[in-house]
């Protein structure tokens, strides 16, 4: 499989897509799960439900070291808190953006 880095977004999003659904990924997911009790590793009391990768450098090979079980509430809270950084990391860009224009 090819480096994620070298990826564009597209072909990122293919082949990540195409590997959740391989039955080799969905193996290790499942003894990820099982090696964690089925427990977040986050929350510590929430059923895991899913496993995140924490380095996307190895997509396919990765080690049991680079992926951890948490529960949809931290995938929910994960997603939301992405959504807030890139809107308030936009609007910054655009505050600077008119700053530096302004000391001009």
């Amino acid at each position: 499989m090819r480096r994620y880095s070298r990826l564009s977004n597209v072909d990122l999003d293919i082949t990540y897509n195409f590997y959740l659904s391989s039955p080799a990924w969905q193996e290790k997911r499942r003894n990820i799960l099982e090696r964690d009790n089925h427990t977040c590793l986050f929350c510590g009391t929430n059923t895991a439900t899913q496993v995140h990768h924490l380095s996307y450098d190895n997509l396919g090979n990765e080690t049991e070291f680079e992926l951890i079980s948490v529960c949809l509430i931290l995938v929910i809270k994960q997603f939301m808190i992405l959504k807030i950084m890139k809107r308030y990391m936009t609007s910054f860009k655009v505050i600077n953006l008119k700053l530096n224009k302004s000391l001009l």
